[in-house]
């Protein structure tokens, strides 16, 4: 249950000093259904995107603050349900903002390739352009560029390489439910869901995929290594594509009208080596 009073609803209407105090009490008490909101939509396919997560939890509560002065109510459960409404859809609006920069047929194909790549979406965005990988459902490399930028959201679209520095693990002596910490699953613990318990499992897979892509690239040429690393921006070579090889080519030293042949090549290398490395794509 929420914790506040309708009297903090009141004094933050009135405004002042004190009003704006009692409006940060009443946007801090539903931090966790903020939080639970937008894990939620970031969440696709039990894989969750914690890049957007900061966010969409921002945007909610900004919305929830502007709408304080519409509410009419005179009891807590009132603006509880009231507040649970403008946040669900301040985070639904958000999150489709990024949605819409590709067609939901793209998306849903991206969704694929994230699925083939353990929930890591700079390989996914390689795998979706792939053949081997997609078939005939396979994305141009500029499509599959736009549908990882539009899966990570609108403020993240030079967004690095995730690794596990980036994602807190937790306290090791944190209660567990089912195989994962509760810091793992992001969600207070009295609102977790078996859901939420596979979408932290999911989590966990993807941080672990980071450490396998880099050994693969590993085995691979010097060239060949640093074209993929540039073609999506794989630390620690900053991102090119395929629409910038002549700056690739000066600021690396390669040949020019080898680099397009050499991506070909080290694409099929790749996965090559990751399948007979770590098995058939999942």
């Amino acid at each position: 249950m929420t914790d506040f009073a309708i009297t903090d609803v009141q004094t933050a209407q009135a405004g002042g000093l004190e009003g704006t105090s009692a409006a940060g009490r009443l946007i801090d008490a539903f931090g966790p259904r903020i939080h639970w909101h937008a894990y939620n939509a970031a969440t696709v396919g039990g894989t969750t995107n914690y890049d957007v997560i900061e966010d969409l939890e921002q945007d909610a509560r900004l919305k929830l603050w502007q709408a304080l002065d519409r509410f009419e109510g005179t009891t807590e459960g009132q603006f509880a349900s009231f507040a649970e409404g403008v946040i669900k859809g301040a985070v639904g609006m958000s999150r489709q903002a990024g949605d819409s920069l590709v067609s939901r047929d793209t998306a849903n194909r991206f969704e694929r390739a994230l699925r083939a790549a353990n929930g890591d979406v700079y390989l996914a965005q390689m795998l979706a352009s792939d053949p081997d990988v997609m078939g005939k459902h396979g994305l141009s490399t500029e499509l599959a560029l736009a549908a990882r930028m539009a899966y990570q959201g609108v403020f993240y679209l030079d967004a690095p390489l995730p690794n596990q520095a980036d994602t807190t693990v937790g306290d090791m002596r944190e209660p567990k439910i089912g195989p994962v910490l509760v810091s793992e699953i992001g969600i207070p613990e009295d609102l977790i869901e078996p859901a939420d318990i596979t979408a932290a499992q999911n989590a966990r897979e993807r941080r672990e995929t980071v450490p396998k892509v880099h050994s693969v690239l590993s085995m691979l040429s010097a060239t060949q290594r640093l074209i993929l690393q540039a073609l999506t921006g794989i630390e620690p070579v900053a991102y090119y594509g395929t629409e910038n090889d002549d700056a690739l080519a000066e600021d690396h030293g390669l040949v020019r009208k080898q680099i397009k042949v050499n991506r070909s090549k080290a694409k099929s290398n790749f996965a090559a080596k990751w399948i007979a490395t770590y098995g058939e794509w999942s």
